[in-house]
């Protein structure tokens, strides 16, 4: 008998969670070889910003902004392919990536990083609008006398503003997996396919994430030699593949769950 698609399973979270966890150890050696040119390129691209920073920021350099926008294309690229080569391990297998990752840029790419340009810009222009509502509550505060601890209030109680609309960009992630293993996909899409599952992917995509970097904040510090910066940045790679393959889970759950 088919499932009612209205209600959809829903998704056990903890256990995709686990099995993100388990499928980054046991694939760990071929993860690293389909993640070694991205990885790599990222690492280095980290370790030389400083330098890089130092000199487009020299009075004689001409092209400060243009480097900045420059560098954080080449970033937001070698992302999208570490997140798509995780993707499909994750999803199809091993035979979906050559042996050492992606090495042609094709509309697959494209469509990755559109969408990520695109909820890029949904959460600029809504961070615009709630500094913008907080600058000018701070300055009728600042007019009426208020203490410096409101305003501190005022800013816990805006941050909040920002929940229904993690909610709603959760709900999007799926479109990325999606898109990894080649599915034609639109945002009516992905708002039905996680019907019902909404708190559930905020979990996995929205608060994993957060708890992951809240958790990695206690190991770093601003004294750190280059050995500790360079095994805190690998753990971070890791980590990034965990959350990357629980989201992948997380759309095969959904898909499964759909057709059956």
């Amino acid at each position: 008998m088919n499932k009612d698609l209205s209600t959809p399973a829903p998704l056990p979270v903890f256990r995709i969670i686990g099995d993100a966890i388990q499928f980054v150890w046991d694939k760990k050696f071929r993860m690293f070889q389909a993640l070694l040119i991205p990885a790599a390129a990222l690492f280095i691209l980290k370790f030389t910003t400083p330098l890089t920073h130092s000199i487009s920021s020299d009075p004689g350099f001409s092209g400060h902004a243009l480097w900045g926008w420059l560098s954080f294309l080449i970033q937001t690229a070698l992302y999208g392919l570490f997140a798509i080569t995780c993707h499909r391990l994750a999803l199809i297998g091993d035979h979906s990536v050559p042996d050492y990752g992606l090495k042609i840029w094709t509309p697959r790419e494209s469509r990755y990083l559109g969408w990520f340009f695109a909820v890029l810009i949904i959460w600029m222009l809504f961070s615009f609008v709630v500094n913008s509502f907080y600058v000018s509550i701070i300055i009728s505060d600042v007019e009426a006398g208020a203490s410096v601890e409101s305003f501190e209030s005022t800013r816990r109680g805006l941050n909040l503003m920002y929940v229904p609309l993690l909610y709603i960009l959760c709900r999007l992630s799926v479109l990325y997996p999606a898109i990894a293993v080649d599915q034609p996909v639109t945002a009516q899409w992905a708002w039905r396919f996680t019907a019902h599952n909404g708190l559930r992917l905020t979990i996995i995509v929205g608060i994993l994430p957060g708890v992951l970097y809240f958790l990695m904040s206690f190991l770093s510090r601003d004294t750190a030699t280059f050995a500790e910066s360079a095994i805190l940045t690998l753990i971070g790679f890791i980590l990034m593949a965990v959350e990357i393959v629980a989201l992948s889970f997380s759309y095969k759950h959904l898909a499964e769950t759909e057709v059956s």
